[in-house]
């Protein structure tokens, strides 16, 4: 829970960047690991800060250049 909060703190003053933006969902499992045994409210707030300052999975993979094939290395 202190671990928790601490990253909650960090998150107000230093928001997500770099590749904290493509890695949000780690800190989620153990927020809903803890809030599913503790039943804290203030977690479900943190993941979703987590969720709001992170990438979205989702609108990336659907974007055009996302679908496109790679090219080969060497062709």
């Amino acid at each position: 829970m202190r671990s928790l909060r601490a990253m909650l703190s960090g998150l107000e003053s230093t928001p997500l960047n770099e590749w904290g933006h493509f890695r949000w969902h780690e800190g989620q499992v153990p927020a809903q690991y803890t809030c599913n045994r503790t039943k804290e409210p203030w977690l479900l707030g943190f993941a979703k800060k987590l969720r709001t300052q992170g990438v979205n999975f989702e609108a990336l993979m659907a974007a055009d250049d996302a679908r496109a094939a790679a090219p080969r290395c060497g062709l």
